[in-house]
């Protein structure tokens, strides 16, 4: 089995995606964008079940699927790759799923957060 409190971070942030969307879901409108265009314009929605519940669904499969399936040794001579740095870029997958999760439920709250 594998050591869980190396992922601890990441099972953090996919466990806050969850608690986001369900904090979140009694207030989203029926219908939540999911998608944008170039030019940030909204153009692609989702019903509000799916659009709030598919970022942590996806960052469940995602991450459990990288933690079960972690390289059983990852070797330093081949591209300078460290083993103990495989929990961290797991969690940074799962921090990418939370920021674009909440992106997508301030969107559908009716927030328009910018991007610099």
């Amino acid at each position: 089995m594998k050591d869980l409190r190396l992922f601890r971070l990441a099972v953090l942030l996919v466990s806050a995606t969850l608690a986001l969307s369900v904090l979140f879901y009694p207030r989203l409108p029926k219908f939540i964008p999911t998608h944008w265009s170039a030019t940030g314009v909204v153009d692609g929605w989702m019903p509000k079940w799916r659009g709030a519940f598919f970022s942590p669904a996806l960052s469940l499969v995602l991450v459990a699927c990288l933690i079960v399936f972690e390289p059983i040794r990852i070797q330093e001579d081949v591209g300078g790759l460290d083993p103990r740095h495989y929990p961290i870029v797991v969690a940074g997958v799962a921090g990418l799923i939370f920021f674009v999760n909440l992106w997508v439920l301030l969107e559908g709250l009716g927030w328009y957060p910018a991007l610099p």
